[in-house]
């Protein structure tokens, strides 16, 4: 929203407890996404990522799908993901919710790969939202209590106050465009931030949107219990 209104925008929100905290072998802080928008042509640029390696959601549409979870997005204990030990270079991949204690913080479990910096962007997260609000820590959401939620945080700047903000962002746009044309590994694409899911919205417009047959389910009797005709949106 504030990047159509020619801002930047920045937002978080705390979530409850799923990622370990490097070293840890209890999950304390939440996936602590981040959200960043900047006007660009020919489309805004947004990044929004979780700060575990993948996002809890990712994680559901596994299992509705019925698909084994990637090792290294979870770990069995604070430092030890989920390893095929007869075969140690093979990762053993699992959809047993029993098999891990938490997601791995973005840069994995151990700080050779960069796990704290995930883990300090996830606190960084809790400083913006629930820490400055002194509103709820991941750790303090009460999923069976709605009233004791999650914390946000939403930050709107103004590009115009540092210069001319059309310059500043056609600046911008030139540089996301440099970026675009560097030299790709043969048969893969380049793209920045904002242009898959410009491509994305583009083909659902025009053929609809795919969702897995659970997620159908529960849409739909969400539907029924409100009683909205859904018919009519299902080919």
């Amino acid at each position: 929203m504030a990047a159509e209104q020619g801002l930047i925008g920045m937002s978080s929100c705390n979530s409850r407890p799923a990622m370990l905290p490097t070293f840890s072998m209890q999950a304390f802080v939440g996936t602590n996404p981040i959200a960043f928008a900047m006007p660009a042509n020919p489309h805004n640029y947004i990044f929004d990522a979780a700060t575990t390696t993948v996002p809890q959601g990712k994680v559901e549409v596994y299992r509705k799908l019925g698909k084994d979870l990637p090792a290294l997005w979870v770990a069995k204990d604070g430092q030890t993901p989920v390893y095929d030990h007869n075969n140690t270079e093979t990762l053993n991949k699992t959809r047993d919710p029993e098999a891990y204690v938490g997601l791995t913080p973005l840069g994995g479990v151990t700080e050779e790969t960069g796990s704290h910096k995930g883990f300090g962007l996830g606190v960084m997260v809790e400083v913006f939202t629930s820490i400055l609000s002194m509103g709820n820590t991941s750790v303090e959401i009460t999923p069976e209590d709605l009233s004791v939620g999650p914390a946000q945080s939403f930050i709107a700047i103004d590009p115009s106050i540092f210069g001319d903000k059309d310059a500043i962002i056609e600046k911008f746009s030139d540089y996301l465009q440099q970026i675009r044309e560097l030299p790709a590994v043969p048969g893969k694409t380049i793209y920045v931030a904002g242009d898959k899911e410009a491509l994305a919205y583009d083909d659902r417009k025009a053929n609809g949107i795919i969702i897995d047959d659970h997620t159908l389910e529960e849409v739909t009797d969400i539907a029924k219990r409100l009683g909205i005709d859904y018919e009519q949106y299902i080919k």
